[in-house]
């Protein structure tokens, strides 16, 4: 509908910031107007950073109960930046995703806790050997070849208490992927890898998992850039995402045997970088290792009357060259300490994990024309008054007068006389309205029309008006 036929049923509220003092704004309005205005003074913040933090807790914190796909997030995302919504509308649509993934999946009653599994039935266990996880875990122990490998397989397709003790594993499993991925995260962010926000490291690392070892990863490149200083903070800061974890994601300190034997190894290397700093301090040395750009040298030889440039690298002693075994040590350790933190490859992912965009997008993203279109041709389904019912006889002339444009609007070309269309406007409500009231509705009319994008001014004919093509 029009705005002015809107306008009384829709509330709203006027947000403005003023660049002065409460005490100046005061003086310089009537007394009047300060009776009527409601003022509320808080300090700015970015939503960006909202964002983050409401990210941080419900989507990626170790505790939440589903875990939210790449596509559906970088969907949610996406929607959030373009449409600048406020922080309220992506909670919609991540209150939106939990009740389509809990209302269409009947096995995410396994996303709590092992003990859910005594409600589950013969069905359920079925529905699991269709998942592609449990396919993907029956192939890898196939493709094991081994005696052990290949009765687990057969005894997961066959067997159902088999399978259940499995299934109420299943919630251990996804607890130490979990820790696994965030860990990786946050060690990716202690080396210095992240230069984007959290949130969208988050997205593109659940589409394959927190690569630490792969190429793409560039661990190893930054770990090798740091100079002694630089490389005992990042053993700090491991050691305690290792020792206490993340406040912030609800992560507690490691439980794992792997992460606790890391932690150790972690920790004496970072004792004997002190030790070797110290030694190197005693002897008024600066340590370097062979990655550092202070270990090459220029040389430069003369041959033939002409000059060439070499890069050579420069004599190292004993304690740069342990400082460079250290961070091959300390990068391998690393790299190869979370090798796989794929979602989709841990058994019965599909029941914590929802990653379907389609039925967000179908609620969340906005298509006005369908909205627009019934308002304008049908407006007694939303302002449910007398005036609007509809009527046989066709188009009536208590109609809003947008809704009489628009219902005139259909019957046109591509190009619109103005004036004829005045004049069919006016034949329809002169039994209603005078003419001078009629004009100011009819260009109100119009004007309501081109603000919401349906017709726009010619320039083939200065009296004319274009239809709007809506894609």
């Amino acid at each position: 509908m029009g705005y002015s036929s809107w306008r009384p049923q829709i509330p709203f509220t006027l947000l403005f910031g003023i660049a002065t003092s409460v005490e100046l704004l005061q003086t310089r309005l009537l007394k009047s107007a300060c009776r009527l205005i409601y003022g509320g003074q808080f300090d700015g913040v970015q939503t960006a950073s909202i964002l983050e933090a409401v990210f941080r807790g419900a989507v990626a914190a170790a505790d939440v109960p589903l875990r939210l796909g790449a596509p559906l997030l970088r969907s949610m995302l996406d929607r959030q930046h373009e449409q600048v919504a406020g922080i309220q509308s992506f909670i919609s649509s991540l209150k939106y995703a939990y009740m389509c993934h809990f209302y269409a999946n009947p096995l995410s009653v396994l996303c709590f806790s092992d003990e859910d599994t005594e409600v589950l039935q013969r069905e359920h266990l079925e529905a699991v050997r269709n998942l592609w996880s449990f396919r993907h875990t029956v192939e890898a122990e196939v493709e094991k070849s081994t005696l052990a490998s290949l009765e687990h397989a057969k005894s997961l397709i066959e067997d159902n208490e088999y399978l259940l003790s499995h299934v109420r594993t299943g919630y251990r499993d996804r607890q130490a992927w979990t820790d696994r991925f965030l860990r990786s995260l946050l060690i990716m962010q202690a080396a210095g890898m992240q230069r984007a926000c959290f949130s969208k490291v988050y997205v593109d690392s659940m589409v394959e998992g927190a690569q630490l070892s792969s190429a793409q990863s560039g661990l190893t490149q930054s770990i090798r850039r740091m100079g002694p200083d630089e490389l005992s903070g990042l053993l700090h800061r491991v050691i305690a995402i290792l020792n206490t974890g993340d406040s912030l994601l609800n992560l507690g300190p490691c439980v794992d045997e792997r992460d606790i034997r890391l932690h150790t190894s972690l920790e004496s290397k970072l004792e004997e970088l002190k030790q070797l700093q110290a030694h190197a301090q005693e002897g008024g040395m600066a340590l370097r290792s062979k990655y550092s750009g202070h270990s090459k040298v220029m040389r430069t030889t003369v041959i033939a009357q002409k000059v060439q440039l070499s890069q050579d690298s420069a004599a190292l002693s004993d304690q740069d060259n342990r400082l460079t075994e250290m961070i091959d040590e300390v990068t391998s350790l690393l790299s190869s300490h979370y090798p796989d933190t794929n979602p989709n490859t841990v058994l019965l992912a599909e029941c914590w994990l929802y990653e379907t965009k389609s039925p967000s997008r179908e609620v969340f993203v906005p298509r006005p024309w369908v909205a627009f279109e019934r308002s304008l041709g049908r407006p007694h389904d939303y302002l449910n008054c007398s005036c609007c019912r509809p009527d046989s006889q066709g188009l009536q002339a208590t109609l809003p007068p947008t809704s009489i444009l628009y219902q005139m609007y259909l019957e046109t070309g591509s190009l619109i006389n103005v004036a004829d269309l005045w004049a069919a406007f006016y034949a329809l409500v002169q039994g209603e309205e005078d003419e001078r009231k009629a004009l100011m509705l009819f260009y109100r009319g119009l004007a309501e029309m081109r603000a919401l994008g349906f017709v726009k001014s010619s320039k083939k004919k200065a009296d004319h008006i274009a239809k709007v093509k809506w894609l």
